[in-house]
């Protein structure tokens, strides 16, 4: 059998997933109860699925379609077009500037720009769909990330205060 090589696959990820999770079942929950094991593995579930899972970029593209190069995390964009994109998104979901804009500069056309919009496609500028859909893609990422934020430090507290 040839030997494969690259990243692994998503399968492989979840049966790591699986055996780490028996494994804690197994140490953690006969000391701890299994509300805070179960927490806290529903935390690590979603941080897996944010930042390693193996994905697709789905970034809304200027012809209308999902990007679909591969990534690993939905919070990540990416390397080649959307990194920056998805995090912009993400600090507008906040409604705040990507501070990184600030020393962000790009030539477009020739004239200098210290803010990047996205990568330019013939001139063309994001309709308000494309935008709608970005965002509200990034709002959803960023529920996620606070979701897996509060649980794991309500995990962590539950094992290791409570006892």
């Amino acid at each position: 059998m040839a030997k494969r090589k690259g990243k692994l696959t998503k399968l492989e990820h979840l049966t790591g997933l699986a055996l780490a999770s028996v494994i804690g079942y197994a140490l953690w929950v006969p000391r701890y109860g299994l509300l805070p094991c179960l927490l806290l593995g529903v935390c690590i579930l979603i941080f897996w699925v944010l930042f390693l899972m193996p994905t697709r970029c789905d970034f809304e593209t200027r012809s209308g379609g999902s990007c679909h190069q591969p990534v690993n995390g939905k919070l990540r964009g990416c390397k080649r077009w959307h990194v920056r994109d998805k995090r912009d998104a993400l600090y507008a979901a906040l409604r705040m500037r990507n501070p990184g804009m600030a020393v962000r500069t790009t030539w477009i056309d020739g004239a200098q720009s210290g803010h990047r919009l996205g990568i330019p496609a013939r001139g063309s500028t994001p309709t308000s769909y494309q935008a709608k859909r970005n965002h509200g893609q990034a709002l959803f990422n960023l529920a996620s990330l606070v979701v897996a934020l509060v649980g794991s430090i309500a995990g962590v507290l539950a094992l290791f205060v409570g006892h």
